[in-house]
């Protein structure tokens, strides 16, 4: 059985030359760990390559990433990722398996990560496969899930710094987990409890925040969220509010100078947008932590009554109309409250369905 940071095996092997790497592992590269052999390259990176493996007896497949660590400091990343890795414990994160370093000399060194290997690939690649964006109720779950995943970082002190949809993994149809701690890193506090400014500006432009964009110390929590958002917005539509949160974006000034949002940011559902705008805002000081995320209404499912705030459509003057894939669209609460029985008992019956599903 593979366990973290077993010393019993003999360490993967792989070719030092990434910049080249074949379609199909080479002879060094297959052999075997435990009963896992190589099956297909499924990722790539500047510095990284990750490997599907699978076990010919049972079936069972894992995912391997081998890094390329001809200097110390690619190494002391790779340790970085490990620890983090090592202390989550959350449903929506994925799992570390196994982790080695091989070769003695710089030129020839490799680290390699066993994981829990996504079967339907990343969250980008999923949402792009549906080309309006995902189903209203399935990104909610999926949206549920990542929060949690989240909160659970922030709370053990750890900021991702690196979130996207491409660092989310889907491992089935209805289950996302976190991915990609390659950036990840200490969430720093005075004596006070008190989160310190993040002077780390990797990661992603298109993720990052208007202050981390700018290259000035911000709060890589807040960070997180910002980014965040931005997966939210790119489940309900595949695509993204702007190009990144930069002034000289048109449709990023325009949100930011008068919070006029650009166009696909109408035709989202009126929680969704209520909940993108507390975790896009422009000032860091304005936007919720992730906290104020989960507990948000979007995120609790809370009930008012006869019918579930998050599920109502509404008009854009925003009257309640009726509620997502019910079969009475158009309905407005007023009606439901109607003395026609028949029609109250039938559609709570659809709420019950709703519920079902969501939940």
């Amino acid at each position: 059985m593979l366990s973290v940071g077993s010393s019993s095996h003999t360490p993967f092997q792989a070719s030092t030359s990434f910049a080249s790497t074949p379609e199909t592992p080479s002879e060094s590269f297959q052999r075997r760990h435990g009963s896992f052999t190589a099956h297909k390259r499924i990722a790539e990176g500047g510095f990284s390559t990750v490997y599907a493996m699978v076990d010919a007896a049972s079936g069972e497949r894992i995912a391997l990433k081998l890094v390329d660590l001809k200097d110390d400091k690619k190494l002391e990343y790779l340790n970085d990722e490990i620890r983090i890795m090592r202390r989550l414990n959350h449903p929506h994160v994925v799992r570390l398996l196994a982790a080695s370093v091989s070769g003695s000399s710089d030129d020839s060194r490799q680290g390699a990560l066993v994981m829990e290997l996504a079967a339907c690939g990343s969250l980008f690649d999923f949402v792009r496969n549906e080309s309006s964006g995902l189903d209203v109720f399935l990104a909610r779950i999926f949206f549920r899930q990542i929060v949690g995943a989240v909160c659970h970082l922030h709370e053990v002190g750890i900021a991702h710094r690196d979130l996207k949809p491409s660092n989310v993994l889907v491992m089935d149809s209805e289950t996302v987990k976190l991915a990609d701690f390659g950036l990840s890193a200490n969430v720093r506090r005075n004596t006070r409890g008190i989160e310190l400014r993040d002077e780390n500006f990797s990661g992603t432009d298109q993720f990052s925040s208007p202050l981390k964009l700018k290259e000035k110390p911000s709060l890589a929590t807040k960070d997180d969220v910002w980014a965040l958002a931005l997966v939210l917005f790119f489940m309900h539509t595949a695509s993204f509010p702007w190009d990144k949160a930069s002034e000289d974006d048109e449709r990023y000034r325009a949100w930011s100078s008068t919070f006029s949002p650009p166009k696909p940011f109408l035709s989202l559902p009126m929680n969704v947008q209520g909940v993108l705008e507390a975790m896009l805002a422009p000032l860091e000081r304005n936007r919720s932590a992730i906290g104020d995320v989960a507990e948000s209404a979007y995120c609790r499912l809370e009930d008012d009554g006869d019918v579930w705030v998050e599920e109502v459509l509404y008009d854009e003057d925003g009257n309640p109309v009726g509620l997502y894939n019910d079969p009475n669209y158009g309905m407005t609460t007023v009606e439901m409250d109607a003395d026609d029985l028949p029609k109250r008992m039938e559609v709570e019956e659809d709420l019950e369905e709703l519920i079902d599903v969501v939940n």
